[in-house]
């Protein structure tokens, strides 16, 4: 079985700081930190992006979205040394889904896929 065709980044990205609304749309628990797909609006238009709560110093994670057609692709990674927890919010794209991935010592681990759609 071959990987998904990779996916270009959107080059529409922002600072998620400061975004209406901001939630949760799937996290979990990997002790201290806790890693976190979030969805919010800027400038009224919904986007999405990942976040590491007690990110720790070299802590890598990313957003990766997968498109209607399979695409996957991480976007806007980050390497954690002190401030900023979050990657660049990407917009939300119609049909995508969405994911929050880290990388800790090696050991990669991924929140579900999902729509993010707020209830």
């Amino acid at each position: 079985m071959t990987d998904p065709a990779k996916i270009d980044c959107p080059t529409d990205h922002q600072d998620p700081k400061g975004a209406a609304g901001p939630y949760d749309c799937q996290s979990f628990k990997w002790d201290p930190r806790t890693v976190e797909l979030q969805a919010g609006k800027i400038n009224s238009k919904l986007y999405a992006w990942a976040r590491v709560t007690n990110a720790q110093p070299g802590d890598k994670f990313w957003i990766e979205m997968k498109n209607n057609t399979g695409e996957t692709g991480p976007c806007y990674p980050v390497e954690f040394k002190s401030g900023r927890n979050c990657t660049d919010a990407i917009p939300w794209e119609s049909g995508a889904h969405y994911r929050a991935g880290c990388t800790v010592k090696g050991t990669t681990k991924y929140t579900a896929w999902n729509t993010c759609q707020k209830k």
